[in-house]
């Protein structure tokens, strides 16, 4: 799957069927925007979304590679972001699009700082993921505790 092909002018049909790897690919990409938000690619941060990737979705290193590479090569716009949530939203029941925030939220505090672009991203993604406010709230409550940091 392309996302220049994806997003570029036409608006993918959400009722089309995704494969497993389509879906994890575009999981993968949320969480890679997630990571860049804040204009560093903090190696930590690739860290926790590689294990991520393999405890959450049973991948080899081979699987998380790839989808890491072409996470990396995408550069998705506000607006593809939104068009990706809303396939996995199509896909994907609330427990699962529940816990991909909790997984933005765990990577956003791997550095000990949510910084604002990273709650940005998070908040729009969110959104779209069909996630409310409580959710939103709920998600980073958790990270931090997990992570036991103290942000206000």
């Amino acid at each position: 799957m392309t996302f220049t092909k994806t997003l570029e002018g036409k608006k993918t049909e959400l009722n089309q069927q995704r494969s497993d790897t389509d879906l994890h690919l575009i999981a993968a990409t949320l969480m890679f925007s997630v990571i860049r938000a804040d204009g560093d690619t903090d190696h930590l941060e690739l860290a926790h979304m590689v294990d991520i990737l393999r405890s959450r979705y049973a991948l080899g290193s081979d699987e998380i590679s790839s989808l890491v590479a072409s996470a990396r090569q995408a550069c998705i716009s506000d607006h593809g972001l939104e068009l990706l949530a809303q396939q996995l939203c199509h896909h994907w029941g609330a427990k699962k699009r529940e816990q991909l925030l909790n997984d933005f939220w765990f990577l956003a505090t791997a550095d000990d700082e949510i910084r604002i672009d990273e709650r940005l991203v998070i908040e729009l993604i969110a959104n779209n993921l069909q996630l409310d406010a409580d959710d939103i709230t709920r998600a980073r409550y958790q990270a931090e505790q997990r992570l036991e940091l103290n942000i206000g």
